[in-house]
Protein backbone atom coordinates (compact mmCIF):
# COMPACT_ATOMS: atom_id res chain seq x y z
CA UNK A 1 0.00 0.00 0.00
CA UNK A 2 3.00 2.23 -0.57
CA UNK A 3 3.27 4.99 -2.83
CA UNK A 4 6.15 5.28 -5.33
CA UNK A 5 6.40 8.98 -7.02
CA UNK A 6 9.50 9.85 -9.27
CA UNK A 7 11.19 12.24 -11.75
CA UNK A 8 13.56 14.81 -11.73
CA UNK A 9 15.41 15.60 -8.71
CA UNK A 10 17.54 19.24 -9.28
CA UNK A 11 20.63 20.26 -7.58
CA UNK A 12 19.67 23.88 -6.57
CA UNK A 13 23.69 24.93 -6.31
CA UNK A 14 24.39 23.62 -10.05
CA UNK A 15 21.18 24.39 -11.45
CA UNK A 16 19.85 22.81 -13.87
CA UNK A 17 23.51 21.06 -14.90
CA UNK A 18 22.86 18.05 -12.28
CA UNK A 19 19.04 17.01 -12.72
CA UNK A 20 18.79 13.53 -11.29
CA UNK A 21 16.38 10.77 -10.96
CA UNK A 22 14.52 11.43 -8.14
CA UNK A 23 12.36 8.50 -6.59
CA UNK A 24 10.34 8.76 -3.13
CA UNK A 25 8.75 6.16 -1.25
CA UNK A 26 5.63 7.46 0.91
CA UNK A 27 3.58 5.48 3.47
CA UNK A 28 0.29 4.43 2.80
CA UNK A 29 -0.98 8.16 4.81
CA UNK A 30 1.15 9.92 2.48
CA UNK A 31 4.16 10.43 5.07
CA UNK A 32 7.61 9.69 3.68
CA UNK A 33 8.84 5.69 4.24
CA UNK A 34 12.36 6.83 6.39
CA UNK A 35 13.24 3.09 5.75
CA UNK A 36 13.43 4.21 2.01
CA UNK A 37 17.05 5.51 0.50
CA UNK A 38 17.95 8.50 2.85
CA UNK A 39 14.84 9.60 4.64
CA UNK A 40 12.72 8.48 2.31
CA UNK A 41 14.00 9.57 -1.12
CA UNK A 42 16.64 7.79 -3.91
CA UNK A 43 18.61 9.30 -7.04
CA UNK A 44 20.41 7.65 -9.87
CA UNK A 45 22.82 9.82 -11.71
CA UNK A 46 24.01 8.52 -15.26
CA UNK A 47 26.60 11.46 -16.31
CA UNK A 48 26.38 14.02 -14.63
CA UNK A 49 23.89 16.06 -16.17
CA UNK A 50 20.66 16.17 -17.25
CA UNK A 51 18.66 13.45 -16.26
CA UNK A 52 14.59 12.71 -15.63
CA UNK A 53 12.54 10.11 -14.76
CA UNK A 54 9.43 9.04 -16.71
CA UNK A 55 8.13 6.03 -15.37
CA UNK A 56 8.33 3.45 -12.28
CA UNK A 57 7.86 -0.17 -13.00
CA UNK A 58 7.96 -2.72 -9.29
CA UNK A 59 8.76 -5.72 -10.08
CA UNK A 60 7.79 -9.25 -7.80
CA UNK A 61 10.48 -8.83 -5.31
CA UNK A 62 9.87 -4.96 -4.29
CA UNK A 63 12.65 -3.75 -7.02
CA UNK A 64 12.32 -0.71 -8.34
CA UNK A 65 12.76 0.20 -12.14
CA UNK A 66 13.19 3.23 -13.19
CA UNK A 67 12.82 4.74 -17.00
CA UNK A 68 14.01 8.09 -18.69
CA UNK A 69 16.78 10.06 -20.03
CA UNK A 70 19.98 10.51 -19.74
CA UNK A 71 22.29 13.38 -21.10
CA UNK A 72 25.65 13.13 -21.86
CA UNK A 73 28.52 15.44 -21.27
CA UNK A 74 27.68 15.75 -24.82
CA UNK A 75 24.16 17.44 -24.25
CA UNK A 76 23.03 14.39 -26.41
CA UNK A 77 20.26 12.31 -24.81
CA UNK A 78 19.79 8.20 -24.55
CA UNK A 79 17.19 5.97 -23.13
CA UNK A 80 18.12 5.51 -19.61
CA UNK A 81 16.89 3.00 -16.95
CA UNK A 82 18.09 2.63 -13.73
CA UNK A 83 17.23 -0.28 -10.72
CA UNK A 84 16.72 0.28 -7.31
CA UNK A 85 16.60 -2.34 -4.54
CA UNK A 86 13.14 -2.17 -2.44
CA UNK A 87 15.08 -0.32 0.04
CA UNK A 88 15.71 2.03 -2.25
CA UNK A 89 19.72 1.76 -3.21
CA UNK A 90 21.12 0.81 -6.74
CA UNK A 91 21.11 -2.44 -7.74
CA UNK A 92 24.46 -3.19 -8.59
CA UNK A 93 23.46 -6.31 -10.49
CA UNK A 94 21.79 -4.31 -12.74
CA UNK A 95 24.12 -2.90 -15.43
CA UNK A 96 27.12 -3.03 -13.05
CA UNK A 97 25.94 -0.15 -10.95
CA UNK A 98 22.51 0.07 -10.95
CA UNK A 99 22.33 1.89 -14.09
CA UNK A 100 21.98 1.20 -17.66
CA UNK A 101 21.83 4.15 -21.27
CA UNK A 102 21.24 2.64 -24.54
CA UNK A 103 22.13 4.84 -27.36
CA UNK A 104 19.59 4.19 -30.77
CA UNK A 105 19.82 7.03 -32.89
CA UNK A 106 22.93 9.22 -31.97
CA UNK A 107 21.43 12.41 -31.06
CA UNK A 108 18.45 13.55 -29.34
CA UNK A 109 17.18 9.67 -27.42
CA UNK A 110 14.81 9.74 -24.57
CA UNK A 111 12.25 6.84 -23.02
CA UNK A 112 8.71 7.51 -21.73
CA UNK A 113 7.89 4.23 -21.00
CA UNK A 114 7.91 0.87 -19.73
CA UNK A 115 6.57 -2.65 -18.68
CA UNK A 116 7.37 -6.10 -17.65
CA UNK A 117 7.52 -9.62 -18.82
CA UNK A 118 6.86 -12.34 -15.99
CA UNK A 119 10.90 -13.84 -16.63
CA UNK A 120 12.49 -10.45 -15.08
CA UNK A 121 13.36 -8.94 -18.99
CA UNK A 122 12.30 -5.21 -18.96
CA UNK A 123 10.91 -3.28 -22.23
CA UNK A 124 10.83 0.19 -23.29
CA UNK A 125 10.29 2.66 -25.26
CA UNK A 126 10.36 6.31 -26.70
CA UNK A 127 11.85 8.46 -29.01
CA UNK A 128 14.95 7.75 -31.19
CA UNK A 129 15.80 10.74 -33.40
CA UNK A 130 18.90 11.47 -34.85
CA UNK A 131 18.28 14.92 -36.08
CA UNK A 132 18.37 16.58 -32.59
CA UNK A 133 14.77 15.71 -31.81
CA UNK A 134 13.43 17.58 -34.97
CA UNK A 135 12.24 14.01 -36.60
CA UNK A 136 11.82 11.56 -34.07
CA UNK A 137 10.99 7.90 -34.76
CA UNK A 138 10.05 5.12 -32.39
CA UNK A 139 12.39 3.75 -30.27
CA UNK A 140 11.94 0.27 -28.70
CA UNK A 141 14.70 -1.58 -26.29
CA UNK A 142 14.31 -4.71 -24.73
CA UNK A 143 16.70 -5.91 -21.31
CA UNK A 144 17.18 -8.59 -19.52
CA UNK A 145 16.93 -8.73 -16.05
CA UNK A 146 20.99 -7.47 -15.70
CA UNK A 147 20.34 -4.97 -17.49
CA UNK A 148 21.94 -6.03 -20.79
CA UNK A 149 20.07 -5.96 -24.40
CA UNK A 150 18.04 -9.19 -24.87
CA UNK A 151 19.55 -10.54 -28.63
CA UNK A 152 16.64 -12.72 -29.00
CA UNK A 153 14.80 -8.79 -30.30
CA UNK A 154 15.46 -7.90 -33.31
CA UNK A 155 19.16 -9.65 -32.79
CA UNK A 156 20.21 -6.72 -31.16
CA UNK A 157 17.34 -5.80 -28.24
CA UNK A 158 16.46 -2.71 -30.62
CA UNK A 159 13.68 -1.70 -32.45
CA UNK A 160 13.93 1.46 -34.05
CA UNK A 161 11.38 1.61 -37.59
CA UNK A 162 12.42 4.75 -39.24
CA UNK A 163 8.94 5.83 -41.14
CA UNK A 164 9.96 9.47 -42.43
CA UNK A 165 7.30 10.86 -40.18
CA UNK A 166 7.44 12.35 -36.58
CA UNK A 167 6.58 9.95 -34.79
CA UNK A 168 6.38 10.17 -30.80
CA UNK A 169 5.83 7.17 -28.85
CA UNK A 170 4.28 7.99 -25.76
CA UNK A 171 3.11 4.60 -23.72
CA UNK A 172 3.79 0.91 -23.93
CA UNK A 173 1.79 -2.04 -23.25
CA UNK A 174 2.39 -5.60 -23.43
CA UNK A 175 -0.51 -8.44 -24.01
CA UNK A 176 -0.68 -12.33 -23.26
CA UNK A 177 1.29 -13.41 -25.50
CA UNK A 178 4.28 -11.02 -24.86
CA UNK A 179 3.50 -8.46 -27.84
CA UNK A 180 4.61 -5.01 -27.99
CA UNK A 181 2.24 -2.41 -28.62
CA UNK A 182 3.12 1.28 -28.22
CA UNK A 183 1.24 4.55 -28.62
CA UNK A 184 1.68 7.68 -29.88
CA UNK A 185 1.16 10.22 -32.67
CA UNK A 186 2.51 10.44 -35.80
CA UNK A 187 1.92 13.42 -37.51
CA UNK A 188 -1.56 14.97 -36.81
CA UNK A 189 -2.99 11.16 -36.19
CA UNK A 190 -2.11 8.70 -33.72
CA UNK A 191 -0.67 5.64 -34.11
CA UNK A 192 -0.74 2.00 -32.30
CA UNK A 193 1.92 -0.11 -33.05
CA UNK A 194 2.26 -3.95 -33.02
CA UNK A 195 5.59 -5.73 -32.58
CA UNK A 196 5.67 -9.70 -32.14
CA UNK A 197 7.66 -11.27 -28.97
CA UNK A 198 10.71 -11.60 -31.24
CA UNK A 199 10.36 -7.71 -32.21
CA UNK A 200 9.04 -7.79 -35.30
CA UNK A 201 6.04 -5.68 -37.56
CA UNK A 202 3.08 -7.80 -36.57
CA UNK A 203 1.44 -8.42 -40.23
CA UNK A 204 -1.18 -9.35 -38.45
CA UNK A 205 -2.27 -5.54 -36.96
CA UNK A 206 -3.42 -3.10 -38.65
CA UNK A 207 -1.29 -2.35 -42.13
CA UNK A 208 2.20 -3.71 -41.63
CA UNK A 209 2.13 -3.68 -37.98
CA UNK A 210 1.23 0.23 -37.78
CA UNK A 211 -2.58 2.13 -37.18
CA UNK A 212 -3.60 5.49 -37.60
CA UNK A 213 -6.34 6.13 -36.10
CA UNK A 214 -6.90 10.03 -37.29
CA UNK A 215 -10.10 9.58 -35.22
CA UNK A 216 -7.70 10.97 -32.25
CA UNK A 217 -4.94 13.76 -32.75
CA UNK A 218 -2.84 11.34 -29.95
CA UNK A 219 -2.80 8.78 -28.07
CA UNK A 220 -1.12 9.20 -24.83
CA UNK A 221 -2.46 6.14 -23.30
CA UNK A 222 -3.33 2.13 -24.06
CA UNK A 223 -4.08 -0.76 -21.96
CA UNK A 224 -4.88 -4.22 -22.96
CA UNK A 225 -7.89 -5.70 -21.13
CA UNK A 226 -8.48 -9.70 -20.34
CA UNK A 227 -10.14 -10.23 -23.41
CA UNK A 228 -7.02 -9.10 -25.58
CA UNK A 229 -8.96 -6.29 -26.69
CA UNK A 230 -6.88 -2.72 -27.05
CA UNK A 231 -8.02 0.13 -25.13
CA UNK A 232 -6.19 3.57 -26.19
CA UNK A 233 -7.10 7.13 -25.27
CA UNK A 234 -5.72 10.75 -25.98
CA UNK A 235 -7.87 13.30 -27.76
CA UNK A 236 -10.80 13.96 -30.34
CA UNK A 237 -11.71 17.53 -31.09
CA UNK A 238 -10.99 18.53 -28.08
CA UNK A 239 -12.37 16.12 -25.64
CA UNK A 240 -10.84 13.20 -23.89
CA UNK A 241 -11.34 10.06 -26.55
CA UNK A 242 -11.21 6.56 -26.11
CA UNK A 243 -10.98 3.90 -28.92
CA UNK A 244 -10.94 0.28 -28.05
CA UNK A 245 -9.58 -2.45 -30.93
CA UNK A 246 -10.11 -5.72 -31.66
CA UNK A 247 -7.12 -7.94 -31.69
CA UNK A 248 -6.59 -7.34 -35.79
CA UNK A 249 -6.15 -3.54 -34.95
CA UNK A 250 -10.47 -2.99 -36.41
CA UNK A 251 -12.65 -0.63 -33.96
CA UNK A 252 -14.61 -2.59 -31.44
CA UNK A 253 -18.07 -1.56 -32.77
CA UNK A 254 -19.89 -2.86 -29.59
CA UNK A 255 -17.62 -0.32 -27.21
CA UNK A 256 -19.16 3.60 -27.63
CA UNK A 257 -20.26 4.72 -31.07
CA UNK A 258 -18.78 2.45 -33.54
CA UNK A 259 -15.75 1.87 -30.93
CA UNK A 260 -15.27 5.32 -30.14
CA UNK A 261 -16.23 7.26 -27.18
CA UNK A 262 -16.40 11.14 -26.66
CA UNK A 263 -16.39 12.55 -22.86
CA UNK A 264 -17.04 16.35 -22.55
CA UNK A 265 -16.05 18.49 -19.30
CA UNK A 266 -16.87 21.87 -19.84
CA UNK A 267 -17.23 22.60 -23.51
CA UNK A 268 -13.78 23.65 -23.68
CA UNK A 269 -10.01 22.07 -24.65
CA UNK A 270 -10.25 18.53 -22.97
CA UNK A 271 -7.16 15.52 -23.45
CA UNK A 272 -6.90 11.72 -21.92
CA UNK A 273 -3.63 10.95 -20.75
CA UNK A 274 -3.71 7.67 -19.36
CA UNK A 275 -5.79 4.79 -18.67
CA UNK A 276 -6.47 1.78 -16.70
CA UNK A 277 -8.20 -1.31 -16.02
CA UNK A 278 -9.79 -2.44 -13.38
CA UNK A 279 -10.32 -5.54 -12.11
CA UNK A 280 -13.80 -5.62 -12.81
CA UNK A 281 -12.79 -4.72 -16.42
CA UNK A 282 -14.21 -1.23 -15.74
CA UNK A 283 -12.00 1.56 -17.77
CA UNK A 284 -10.64 4.46 -15.60
CA UNK A 285 -9.05 7.19 -17.96
CA UNK A 286 -7.35 10.76 -16.69
CA UNK A 287 -6.67 13.66 -18.62
CA UNK A 288 -7.00 17.19 -18.05
CA UNK A 289 -10.32 19.49 -18.58
CA UNK A 290 -9.87 23.11 -19.31
CA UNK A 291 -13.36 25.67 -18.36
CA UNK A 292 -11.94 29.00 -19.65
CA UNK A 293 -9.03 29.94 -17.58
CA UNK A 294 -9.84 27.39 -15.11
CA UNK A 295 -7.53 24.04 -15.28
CA UNK A 296 -8.26 20.84 -13.82
CA UNK A 297 -7.85 16.51 -13.78
CA UNK A 298 -10.51 14.77 -15.12
CA UNK A 299 -11.30 11.48 -13.99
CA UNK A 300 -13.74 9.08 -16.30
CA UNK A 301 -14.69 5.18 -15.23
CA UNK A 302 -16.60 3.73 -18.55
CA UNK A 303 -18.16 -0.03 -18.30
CA UNK A 304 -16.90 -1.93 -20.33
Amino acid sequence: GRILVAGIARDLVNLPANDDFGVARLNADGTLDASFGSNGVAFADFDGRLDGADDILIQPDGSIILVGAAHSVTADADFAIARLTSAGVLDPTFGGDGTVTIDIAGRSDGAHAGALLPDGRTVVTGRAAESGGSDPDIGIVRLLATGVPDSTFDNEGIVWPQTGAFDWAVELALDASGRVLVSGHSDSSAFVARYDANGAPDAGFGAGGLLLTPTLSKANGIAVDAAGRIIIVGATSGDFGVIRLSDDGTLDTSFGTNGVLTVDFFADFDQASDVVIQPDGKILVVGKTENGLDRRVGLVRVVP
